[in-house]
C-alpha cells in the first residue's frame, strides 16, 4: 500500500461531540450568539479535528510549497516567472506577508521547493524538487499521475515531520507564478462552472486579459 493510500484510509470525520461542546461553550460567553462569525466556526472545526474542546494550539507552523507552471508561456500572468525563485526564500526569512503574520501569531514557516524552475538550492528552502516546473497544461498533461501522487506524498512527509516536532496546528500554502491558472482549472472541473465564471486576475493580471486566461483554462480542460 502506498503512503497516499495508507493516509487516505485513515482520514476520519470530525468529532461531532467535541464540536457541540465547543458550540455550547461559545454560546455561554457574554457576547451576542454567533457574533464572532468565522472565528467561532474555526474554533468548532478545530475541536472536531482534535476530538477535544480544550485543544492545544501552542505550537503552530505554516508549510508553504512552491513550484512553477508551464502554462505561464500562454501569457496568463503579468510577472516574470523567476519571481517564484526570487521571492520564495523570503517566506522562511519573515520578509513577506505570510512571514510577518506568522511571526505575529507565533507560528513558524517551513518553505518547500517541489518544482521551482531553477537549478540552485534556495536559501532556507527544503529541496524536494520533483522537476523544474510543470509542462504547459494547455498543450498536454501538466505532469504525470506518478508525479502528482509524489507531490501529495511530499506534503504528507513534511506534515509528519512537523507532527514529530510536536506542532499542534499545521497550515498550508503555496506560491508560484501562474499558479491561479491550474487551480482555477481544478475549481472549474470540480464545480462544473464555466472557466470564465471562476477565473480571476491572480497577482495583478489586467482585466482585459481575463477572457484570454479563461480560454487557456478551457483549452486545458478540453485537452
Amino acid at each position: 500500500m502506498s503512503l497516499l493510500e495508507s493516509i487516505s484510509k485513515n482520514i476520519y470525520s470530525l468529532d461531532n461531540s467535541s464540536i457541540e461542546k465547543t458550540k455550547q461553550r461559545l454560546d455561554r460567553l457574554i457576547h451576542p450568539t454567533g457574533s464572532l462569525g468565522k472565528i467561532e466556526d474555526i474554533c468548532m472545526q478545530l475541536a472536531g479535528i482534535f476530538g477535544n474542546e480544550n485543544f492545544d494550539t501552542s505550537k503552530k507552523v505554516i508549510i508553504a510549497f512552491a513550484g512553477d507552471h508551464g502554462v505561464y508561456e500562454e501569457g496568463v500572468a503579468p510577472d516574470p516567472q523567476n519571481i517564484t525563485k526570487l521571492q520564495f526564500p523570503n517566506f522562511s526569512k519573515g520578509l513577506c506577508g505570510v512571514g510577518v503574520i506568522s511571526k505575529f501569531v507565533g507560528a513558524d514557516v517551513v518553505a518547500v521547493d517541489v518544482g521551482i524552475n531553477c537549478d540552485e538550492k534556495l536559501d532556507g528552502v527544503l529541496d524536494y524538487k520533483i522537476r523544474k516546473g510543470t509542462s504547459n497544461m494547455a498543450k498536454g498533461p501538466a505532469m504525470s499521475k506518478q508525479e502528482a501522487i509524489r507531490c501529495l506524498e511530499i506534503g504528507i512527509e513534511i506534515a509528519e515531520q512537523c507532527i514529530e516536532k510536536d506542532y499542534k496546528v499545521i497550515g498550508i500554502g503555496e506560491m508560484g507564478i501562474a499558479n491561479t491558472t491550474p487551480s482555477t482549472a481544478i475549481i472549474s472541473v470540480i464545480s462544473g462552472c464555466d472557466p470564465l465564471e471562476v477565473t480571476g486576475i491572480g497577482a495583478g493580471l489586467k482585466k482585459e486579459r481575463l477572457k484570454h486566461k479563461a480560454e487557456v483554462i478551457r483549452k486545458a480542460i478540453e485537452n
